[in-house]
């Protein structure tokens, strides 16, 4: 997304270590569709395109978008609706969660051949003898929720928001939470249902 991809570049960059690779940001545009993809380049001036489908059935492409037509908002909400109940963490929890705790295991986005990179040991560790005290939840809301941190109120475990979209969430919770339970927002307690 473009409100993380400068901190993203970044990221990268610290990993790459001695490869002789460059990752910068270009003009080159993903977009996405949730049916056929020649349906969403006709309505845009796309080249070059490269794509792939997705297991769901979406499309990501590649290539400088000149034009748009149709609704991008809508069709965004509804994406990142999809990302939010597939689990899948586009921004991560601004690295302060292992991506074992982010589920990045399930997308073959994890290498434990790779060799030494930073964490390597703890993220090595948790993989073959640990037991994860945390995990991904969908959380359904009564009303709209932002993203951060919220305080359970049946155990005072943190609940960390880290995508939201309409009523939906993506949450890192301690496992032990039960199905449905409550937490603080705005001075009051809500219910949350898994």
């Amino acid at each position: 997304a473009a409100d993380m991809a400068e901190a993203l570049v970044f990221g990268l960059n610290k990993y790459k270590l001695r490869a002789k690779v460059i990752i910068s940001l270009s003009g080159t545009a993903v977009f996405g569709s949730d049916g056929n993809l020649s349906a969403t380049t006709s309505n845009a001036v796309v080249a070059p395109v490269d794509s792939v489908q997705l297991a769901d059935g979406r499309h990501v492409g590649c290539g400088v978008v000149t034009r748009c037509a149709g609704a991008p908002e809508e069709f965004l909400a509804r994406w990142l609706q999809r990302d939010i109940e597939l689990k899948i963490p586009w921004n991560g929890g601004g690295e302060h969660f292992l991506p074992q705790v982010l589920g990045i295991e399930r997308f073959a986005g994890l290498s434990l051949k790779k060799g030494c990179f930073p964490g390597q040991e703890v993220i090595s560790r948790l993989h073959y003898k640990g037991v994860l005290k945390r995990s991904l939840r969908v959380l359904q809301f009564a009303e709209p929720i932002a993203l951060g941190r919220f305080l359970c109120s049946d155990t005072s475990d943190e609940i960390a928001i880290i995508q939201a979209q309409g009523l939906s969430a993506l949450a890192v919770v301690n496992n032990n939470l039960s199905r449905n339970f409550s937490i603080q927002i705005k001075g009051y307690d809500e219910i949350v249902h898994d």
